[in-house]
């Protein structure tokens, strides 16, 4: 929609958890967009203006009229927690057990599928 993008990361890499093969295109493709992509930069405040981040101690602004938070992964077991003691057995896979990516979660339900 014609819109200026501006990735703002806290590590040292974009896209350090994305395996290697793909990691060059998706960055490819993120330059060839003019993605503006900031590394070790922590955000410290979004504004009516934009986002305020912290890099080596001083403070930048960025501009933008919407921001895209993502801060992580995390697993949500509550449904395995509520079926505890429940059922016979009980199998707690994917991102129920620990958050991943779905090749893990594909592995893991194959792995219990195979001690049926």
């Amino acid at each position: 929609k014609g819109k200026k993008v501006t990735i703002v990361e806290m590590l040292s890499k974009i896209g350090a958890d994305i395996e290697r093969a793909n990691r060059w295109v998706v960055l490819g493709r993120l330059r060839q967009l003019g993605v503006r992509m900031e590394v070790n930069a922590r955000v410290e405040e979004i504004t009516g203006q934009g986002v305020k981040t912290r890099r080596n101690g001083n403070i930048e602004s960025f501009a933008g009229d919407t921001v895209v938070l993502a801060v992580g992964l995390q697993s949500d077991c509550k449904l395995a927690q509520e079926l505890e003691g429940k059922a016979a057995e009980l199998h707690v896979i994917g991102d129920g057990a620990k958050p991943g990516k779905i090749i893990q979660a594909i592995e893991s339900a194959f792995a219990v599928a195979r001690q049926l």
